[in-house]
């Protein structure tokens, strides 16, 4: 496919979000300060969109700061924004380099101009596994073993180092293949054309003795507000929103982690700062003896209503999320925050302050 054709394809999805975010602008138009909120056309540029609705729906005023741009974006009047924050599918250098130096550029104006940024595109290969892994250990968590795989025929030999049975990801992104090595037989089976930069892991069993479900922690770190966010049960070792277990049971188990306080919240906190984000999700897990191992980090994470409907507290833990974005942007803006915002994102109350 020739450069041409690229670049026709590009326009093709980039032209109706430019049109459809210029009619949004108008809606909400602000006659002051503002946020720059740029994202790439060409992976989810609506995917905080239930975020901007729980602004809207709880306060329009707040709703107006939010102003919606595509890359290449360019800072053409700094005085009218106090904060540009990156909705960007993590790490944009690696599945779109132009992007980001599109995104770098407007990074830079920001940082001449004083303009805050929340999640620095710059930091976020911060969160990428090998290299997250080695600065959330810098907290005291314990972190899977990894190495990367430059040479397929080493790692036949050798595992990297590693023992079976290990696991194959990729490092960069989330929500990739993860496959897992039993035995030396299976690394015939391993798809590398899946893979970018494979990395191999070690494989810790996090069964739980007493059921023998495999249960993924969410640990949301918004600024200087964490909270327990959600809890995947799952009868595989891979826990995934696919494979989810949906029971009462599980249903009870989740409220009873995200309304009792993380005993591990100073640690997460401390790992965010390593990480050099200001708003970043953490998955973790505990391991057959009790013993906490941190998977990885999320610099982007996925906030929606669950469609699960025996999650009767989703509403309102989806909302309780929103409400540590929302914390985190008007904290780093330097703007005040609504009564009552960062009481119920830190949980404190089960209630959210209506705007009139």
């Amino acid at each position: 496919m020739n450069r041409f054709t690229w670049s026709l394809k590009g326009r093709i999805r980039w032209f109706p979000v430019k049109l459809n975010d210029a009619r949004i602008n108008r809606q909400w138009k602000a006659s002051g300060e503002r946020f720059l909120v740029v994202r790439h056309a060409a992976r989810q540029p609506y995917f905080y969109r239930q975020f901007l609705e729980f602004v809207a729906g709880n306060y329009p005023e707040l709703r107006r700061l939010f102003e919606l741009r595509l890359l290449p974006c360019r800072l053409h009047d700094p005085s009218k924004y106090v904060l540009q924050i990156p909705w960007i599918q993590d790490p944009l250098e690696d599945w779109s380099p132009r992007g980001y130096r599109q995104a770098w550029r407007l990074q830079r104006d920001c940082v001449r101009h004083g303009v805050p940024i929340v999640n620095r595109v710059d930091c976020h290969k911060n969160a990428s596994k090998l290299e997250g892994a080695r600065r959330i250990a810098r907290a005291g968590f314990r972190t899977p073993r990894m190495a990367p795989i430059a040479d397929v025929q080493h790692f036949r030999n050798t595992l990297c180092g590693l023992e079976l049975p290990l696991l194959v990801r990729e490092n960069h992104g989330h929500g990739g293949t993860s496959f897992l090595v039993r035995s030396p037989a299976d690394i015939a089976e391993i798809p590398w054309h899946k893979y970018r930069c494979p990395l191999a892991v070690e494989f810790i069993d996090v069964s739980s003795p007493r059921d023998g479900a495999f249960r993924r922690y969410r640990f949301f770190t918004g600024g200087d507000i964490g909270i327990s966010q959600t809890v995947q049960i799952s009868l595989g070792w891979e826990a995934r929103r696919r494979t989810r277990v949906a029971s009462n049971l599980a249903d009870d188990e989740e409220y009873e982690y995200v309304t009792t306080p993380n005993p591990h919240r100073e640690q997460f906190l401390e790992a965010r700062e390593f990480l050099g984000l200001d708003l970043v999700a953490f998955d973790y897990s505990y391991d057959r003896e009790g013993n906490i191992v941190v998977w990885e980090a999320n610099p982007y994470p996925f906030v929606a209503l669950s469609p699960l409907k025996n999650r009767v507290h989703a509403p309102w833990l989806t909302a309780r999320t929103f409400a540590v974005m929302l914390s985190c942007y008007l904290q780093k803006a330097g703007l005040t925050l609504p009564d009552g915002l960062r009481e119920f994102a830190k949980g404190q109350t089960n209630t959210l302050a209506m705007a009139a």
